[in-house]
Parts: C-alpha cells; sequence; structure tokens
C-alpha cells in the first residue's frame, strides 16, 4: 500500500471491479498490506506515464497542470520516482525525484528552473504543500507505513462491495504527520480504493478515493483519483493520460543531474 498510496494516480466506484462475496478472513493486517506492497509507483518494474492535475480550490477556481512521471524499481527492489511538470508555463521543467531508502525516510529532491539548482527536501518542509496541490511532501514518501502499527478492522462495503479495511498507527515517538491512515483494500486487486487521513485531534483532515481503474499489461492500474482537504475545503483531481511499461530505464534517469536535463 505506501508503494500505491498515491499512484495516486496513481489513488469511488468500486463496482468498476469484481470483488467475492466473502473475504479472506485468514488474511493478518500485514499480509493484506505485504500483497498492496507488491509494486512500485504505478504497479510495475517501469513505467512511464502523461497525466493531468486538476487544483480546484474552495471557492471552485481551478488550475490545470500537465506532468510526466517515470518510475523504476532497483535490483534492490527500491523504488525511483521522477516527475517533471510540463505545463502551463509558469512551472513547467520543474522536476520532483523521490529516492525509497531501505531504512525508510525516502530522499526527496526538487528542481526549480527559476533557480537553476536542485535542493533537498527537508524533515521540516515534509508537512508543506507539494507544487500548490492537496499532497504535502510528507505524502509523496513510501515509507509511510514502514514501522507503523497495523490493525485490520470490520470489513466493509464501498460502493456496494466488500473490501478489506486497514488502520495504520504510528509507532509511538516516531514523528508522523498523520495519527492514523485508514485504508480500504480491494480484495482482488489490492488496491486502495479509499485512504483516510486522520489529524492529531481524531478528526479526518483528507481523504484519497479511486473513480476509476484499468488493466495494463496484466496490472490493475488507477486511471482517476481525488485528494481532498478537508480542513482547507480544496481537492485536487489527477487523471492518467497515457502509460508506457515497454521504455527501458536505468538508474542514471533517476540522478539529481537528471532533474536539470
Amino acid at each position: 500500500m505506501k508503494k500505491r498510496f498515491f499512484a495516486v494516480f496513481s489513488l469511488l466506484l468500486v463496482s468498476l471491479l469484481t470483488a467475492p462475496a466473502a473475504l479472506a478472513a485468514e488474511l493478518s493486517a500485514k499480509e493484506i498490506v505485504d500483497k498492496a506492497l507488491d509494486h512500485n509507483f504505478f504497479g510495475f518494474k517501469q513505467a512511464e506515464v502523461d497525466l493531468t492535475m486538476n487544483l480546484v480550490a474552495k471557492n471552485g477556481t481551478a488550475r490545470k497542470r500537465r506532468l510526466n512521471i517515470r518510475s523504476y524499481e532497483d535490483e534492490a527492489g527500491l523504488s525511483h520516482t521522477l516527475a517533471r511538470f510540463l505545463e502551463p508555463a509558469d512551472v513547467a521543467g520543474t522536476t520532483f525525484l523521490v529516492h525509497e531508502n531501505k531504512e525508510g525516510n525516502d530522499s526527496q529532491f526538487l528542481y526549480l528552473p527559476a533557480f537553476g539548482k536542485v535542493k533537498r527536501i527537508t524533515a521540516g518542509q515534509k508537512n508543506q504543500r507539494f507544487m500548490g496541490t492537496d499532497f504535502t511532501y510528507g505524502d509523496m514518501q513510501t515509507d509511510s507505513l514502514k514501522g507503523a502499527n497495523l490493525k485490520r478492522l470490520s470489513d466493509q462495503k464501498l460502493s456496494g462491495q466488500n473490501v478489506y479495511v486497514i488502520e495504520a498507527v504510528p509507532q509511538s515517538g516516531k514523528e508522523a504527520q498523520y495519527s492514523k491512515t485508514v485504508a480500504f483494500i480491494h480484495p482482488q486487486t489490492f488496491i486502495p480504493m479509499m485512504l483516510e487521513f486522520y489529524g492529531n485531534d481524531g478528526a479526518k483532515v483528507k481523504e484519497l478515493k479511486v473513480f476509476n481503474v484499468k488493466k495494463v499489461d496484466g496490472q490493475w492500474v488507477i486511471m482517476k483519483a481525488k485528494v481532498s482537504d478537508l480542513i482547507k475545503g480544496s481537492h485536487t483531481d489527477l487523471e492518467i493520460l497515457t502509460i508506457d511499461t515497454s521504455v527501458k530505464m536505468a538508474q542514471e534517469d533517476f540522478s539529481q543531474a537528471a532533474m536539470t536535463r
């Protein structure tokens, strides 16, 4: 689930899929999460996608952005993701790079063409919004569940179909953006069809819903999703336009030097 968090585009009309009438009662929370972690950002060893983001403010004002995102899984099974903004002109060339680290605390870098240099995203910036969207830099990490206390809650129905429900609570003493996350996971695809994020006061502060999935080269991929900031009243809509799993990539394509090309 951590690697599909925002595949995001990766993140609800579950009736688009066919779920069994009864779920596997014997699966533990960890087993369900492990199945959801099997693949990288888009569910493939490597993939390149073009997608749009529609940023909608509380007053209805909308801004549209188009991005190219490349995702690659290395020999150690660690994910590397590079996202480059293509449109509009004021953000074109801005590039975001994430390296998954085995021990957690993913490395994140941002390149702003106007400044001509790459900067590292620090721990103190993880709660800041990513490029004006409803995602924070912390949301864009893949290590959200590393070390979390997982609990399988009672199965529920989502849009009339059964789903697994997993609660993830950060370990005591570990700095975290949310007090808990609740994931509603499809029992066949193991894609989180909805994610709920809770603040320290126990109130739900953010929600991710998946509206469309598609089978591409044998893998289910999230094609449309929406993340809503329930405090600010804004939301960000995401839609994958194209996806290419045949593109050849290498480790050097996910370097800081590659961000500036």
